[in-house]
């Protein structure tokens, strides 16, 4: 997975990025810069399925019965 968000850091023209988890998620030797960040952006901000979601104001997450969670 890291190696795929390697390849599309790359693709998006982002070369001061170093992705070490598949979750992007802060670790050890993992990098990017203010510059790399705004092209992401802008690459994320184009599709619109990620509008979508970074407009939704409110979500429900249901019970989990079987993990005997309740939702909220």
């Amino acid at each position: 997975m890291a190696a795929a968000l390697k390849e599309q850091a790359a693709r998006l023209g982002a070369y001061q990025t170093h992705a070490v988890t598949p979750s992007g998620l802060d670790a050890p030797g993992q990098f990017t810069s203010a510059y790399d960040l705004a092209l992401i952006a802008r690459a994320c901000f184009a599709d619109e399925a990620f509008r979508r979601y970074a407009l939704t104001r409110e979500a429900r997450v249901p019970d989990q019965p079987r993990k005997k969670v309740k939702g909220f």
